[in-house]
């Protein structure tokens, strides 16, 4: 007696159908997997940053100044981990925050920017904490140099800087800068320029009014919303040569807080100030004396 075989294999055109539906499928749930990798390495990173910013709270206190050096020798005894400093976001470095960090003589006040990362959501997002360990999350505003896009921490030499809210940052060439965040927040774009150690040159700021900006430098924080000025580091010319900081208002008001001691002075238009560096004085080689000739 023969036996029907009910059962049978899939035929090509039913396998060509299901590989379809299961690309469709990936191609639909892998952005949504990417999406959710990339919202707890943000949580995390922010978590990081939050520990950060404790961290520089307790060594103000302990120290009685800001945590000038890279994170991990300073902060290192004052985290939970070594891994608190290291970005989820970042494979190739075990400092992932020094390089976005802003010491001050004293802590941060509410406003002021104390450290970010601007390496989540391929750079669409960046988290930011500000004085008193306050964290903040917003887009990454979009940051030019010459009309090309830049990326946030990148060096660049001369020429023009613009920011996403039609801030200009006008570069001397020769001069180096980084931009250490430009991130939309809940009080407008807060936007942070560095001007490294070692660099001698001139920019001048225009910062479109209701705008955060900063600019910093070894010896200050010139902090403004709204407003034109310029800031010149150089070495000075007499016996001792050491870094001195420049700042020169043309309009509004520019706040100047010197990170290397107690100080915060505003200055209004026409006005300016200069502070300098002594820790980096090198003294004049004394000339030999001369033997005095035998009479």
């Amino acid at each position: 007696m023969c036996k029907n075989n009910t059962g049978r294999g899939f035929t090509l055109s039913e396998l060509i159908a299901s590989m379809g539906v299961i690309a469709v499928l990936a191609a639909v749930l892998f952005p949504v997997f990417a999406g959710a990798r990339d919202s707890a390495r943000l949580v995390r990173c922010t978590a990081n940053l939050h520990q950060i910013a404790v961290a520089a709270q307790v060594y103000y206190q302990d120290h009685h100044g800001s945590p000038m050096t890279p994170l991990p020798a300073s902060l290192g005894p004052y985290v939970d981990s070594a891994g608190v400093l290291v970005c989820p976001a970042d494979h190739d470095s075990l400092d992932s925050y020094s390089a976005f960090f802003v010491g001050r003589y004293r802590p941060a006040a509410a406003t002021e920017f104390v450290v970010g990362c601007p390496r989540h959501s391929n750079g669409r997002k960046a988290a930011v904490i500000c004085g008193k360990a306050k964290t903040e999350i917003g887009l990454a505003g979009a940051v030019t140099h010459n009309e090309q896009k830049i990326g946030i921490g990148e060096f660049v030499e001369g020429g023009v800087l613009n920011f996403a809210d039609g801030s200009r940052v006008d570069i001397q060439n020769g001069l180096s800068v980084v931009v250490l965040t430009s991130v939309t927040t809940q009080g407008g774009l807060h936007s942070v320029v560095w001007i490294p150690e070692g660099n001698q040159g001139s920019i001048d700021v225009t910062v479109t009014p209701g705008s955060r900006f900063e600019v910093v430098t070894p010896e200050i924080v010139a902090a403004v919303r709204g407003t034109s000025f310029q800031v010149a580091v150089y070495k000075t010319k007499g016996r001792d040569h050491y870094a001195a900081t420049r700042v020169s208002v043309d309009e509004g008001e520019v706040e100047v807080e010197c990170r290397l001691k107690p100080g915060i002075v505003v200055l209004n238009a026409d006005e300016s100030i200069v502070v300098e560096n002594p820790d980096d004085a090198k003294p004049t080689p004394k000339k030999p004396k001369k033997d005095k000739k035998e009479r």
